[in-house]
């Protein structure tokens, strides 16, 4: 009972940070020398229930490079996300899988690096979070036909607050963001983060439902489906240097299972997807 009283009061805490107006990021910590580092950058509202945000030209291209660059030599094949439970799939169907290289900047010699302070103080700010709150950045590569299946950011056992992703890279066919339970809005095109909407076929069902009626490891396996055009589902077609940031817990720190989501399929031999993965927990992370 106890532990669930300090997770109640973390989450009140965090929910104030992310949903009242009492944001907060620690100010010796918001370095003014960053020209990057502003509120101001535009904000576009893709869903609102769950919500979810591209930030336009949230690093630089040479940022975006520096960045591969400094990653690249420790890319490993990836694993399944720590939050990737019960939840989302079962011991005999696994709902999820996953076909890329990454890695985490969690070395030692990646704390003193000062392009990573830099964007991991950017990232926090862009999140309205303390970047004390933040975990090991990771960055991934998902060269033709990788993808990242269906999954879920946050569990009870891994409380992250908000994911803030950054493309690297474009000019590849795929690759996009899909949200399979939010709906794609009529107006929304690419150049706002978007696909078209499709003609026909509709979102998920809920997950609760799905689970209730034993059939979420075997929809969740089925995620591709939701990368068609012909899904009315919300699909964020990748820019260089945009952000998208969404909120895998509601306010009261329950999981929203609305938040769902998939890496598509990358297409074509020419093109090479790289993104920066930035959670940010529940809790403060020793780093």
């Amino acid at each position: 009972m106890a532990s669930l009283s300090i997770r109640s009061a973390a989450a009140a805490c965090i929910s104030c940070l992310i949903f009242a107006s009492c944001h907060r990021v620690i100010a010796s910590e918001c370095s003014s020398d960053d020209p990057g580092n502003s509120n101001t950058r535009e904000r576009v509202i893709l869903s609102s229930a769950p919500r979810v945000y591209r930030l336009h030209g949230l690093l630089s291209s040479e940022e975006c490079d520096e960045l591969i660059a400094l990653g690249e030599p420790r890319l490993r094949a990836s694993e399944m996300g720590a939050a990737s439970d019960a939840s989302t799939r079962d011991a005999d169907n696994p709902a999820s899988s996953r076909d890329s290289r990454s890695m985490f900047f969690d070395s030692p010699s990646d704390a003193g690096n000062r392009l990573l302070q830099r964007l991991r103080v950017r990232w926090a700010v862009a999140a309205d979070l303390p970047l004390s709150h933040a975990e090991p950045t990771q960055l991934a590569r998902y060269a033709d036909g990788e993808h990242y299946g269906l999954h879920l950011d946050a569990s009870e056992e891994v409380p992250r607050t908000a994911t803030l992703l950054t493309y690297l890279s474009d000019g590849f066919e795929g690759g996009e963001t899909c949200f399979p339970r939010v709906a794609a809005e009529p107006a929304a095109d690419s150049a706002d983060g978007a696909t078209a909407p499709a003609r026909s076929g509709g979102v998920m069902r809920p997950l609760a439902k799905l689970a209730a009626a034993g059939l979420l490891a075997r929809e969740l396996a089925k995620g591709s489906q939701y990368c068609s055009r012909s899904r009315a589902v919300l699909r964020v077609v990748p820019q260089k240097g945009d952000g998208l940031l969404f909120f895998p817990l509601h306010p009261d720190g329950t999981l929203d299972h609305d938040t769902v989501h998939g890496g598509c399929a990358v297409h074509g031999p020419q093109g090479v997807k790289w993104i920066a993965q930035q959670w940010f927990s529940l809790e403060a992370q020793d780093l």
